[in-house]
């Protein structure tokens, strides 16, 4: 006999569920909203569902739209954070002495932001797997003046970041002179090393600033947009401006925490706080990521030429 159970389809995943009742509000894979099926009152509980695995709720399902389902993003933030959290310190095990202690050496100081990589890089596998547009991630298409005004807020903007770099490196000198806590000691080691020729100075910087601009596909492109998004999405925040600056503050702080538990470097919160804020505002402002990869690659750009 042929099955007439009335079916619901997500529409951002593909799940497919049978009911006999509406039971189901939002997606149990995704978290987008259902459909509802007309005839069907909203109480009662789900009889059966189709099976689908981890890989074809993150990779294989058909969102082809340019926005992010409400846990898609965060799929995709614990998805990053544990692969590359995990390829770090498997690589940091092996540079650990006998001291249990971690000294400088260049090669570790350079796989370590070759696996920074990996941050940016997730997020574009992912929409590239699920035959997404880059808009997705915040790229969008420009006009001519468009493309001016971005490439001058982006310049402006890396020329902040600069700064910044400068405040959070006074402020943590003034720290130890203040506590003595090694932690925010400038390492003597490393600044030998930067310092001692031009080549030094291009290994350390070009892995960095790599790093660096492909981590805002993640922290802007997927953190920052899915919050917004997701905020957007909410009907008690009735403001665009309620619904920004609160996904402002939340992807602030999460992608200044994801940054310390990579490193547990408390030096490099303050630094990691600024950029992330600053970023983050032009990101949700502007809406576009361009801006976002200008101002890094101008910050990395004056820091190779200083």
């Amino acid at each position: 006999m042929k099955d007439t159970t009335p079916e619901i389809k997500c529409p951002e995943c593909g799940l497919v569920v049978k009911l006999t009742t509406q039971a189901l509000e939002k997606c149990p894979v995704c978290g987008a909203k259902l459909p509802s099926v007309p005839g069907l009152k909203k109480q009662g509980t789900v009889i059966q569902s189709t099976s689908i695995s981890l890989e074809d709720a993150l990779f294989k399902s058909p969102r082809s739209k340019e926005s992010w389902a409400p846990r898609e993003f965060l799929n995709i933030a614990v998805l990053t954070f544990f692969v590359t959290t995990m390829v770090r310190y498997v690589v940091l095990i092996g540079w650990v002495g006998d001291s249990g202690t971690i000294t400088f050496d260049p090669a570790l100081a350079i796989a370590t932001y070759l696996i920074g990589l990996l941050t940016g890089i997730i997020p574009i596998i992912y929409t590239w797997r699920g035959k997404m547009p880059l808009a997705k991630l915040g790229l969008k298409k420009l006009t001519a003046r468009q493309w001016l005004d971005t490439l001058f807020l982006g310049v402006i903007c890396g020329f902040g970041l600069f700064f910044f770099d400068a405040v959070s490196t006074l402020v943590n000198r003034a720290i130890f002179e203040a506590t003595g806590w090694e932690m925010f000691n400038i390492n003597e080691d490393f600044l030998a090393f930067f310092t001692a020729n031009m080549w030094n100075r291009v290994s350390i910087i070009v892995p960095y600033g790599a790093a660096q601009i492909l981590a805002e596909f993640f922290y802007r492109g997927t953190i920052a947009s899915g919050f917004v998004q997701r905020y957007q999405k909410k009907k008690e925040l009735a403001s665009n401006v309620v619904v920004k600056a609160k996904a402002w503050v939340v992807s602030v702080m999460l992608c200044t925490l994801f940054e310390f538990a990579m490193s547990f470097d408390l030096s490099a919160i303050l630094l990691a706080f600024m950029v992330h804020a600053a970023l983050g505002i032009i990101f949700i402002i502007t809406g576009n990521l361009e801006s976002c990869l200008i101002a890094q690659a101008t910050y990395i750009l004056i820091m190779l030429l200083l």
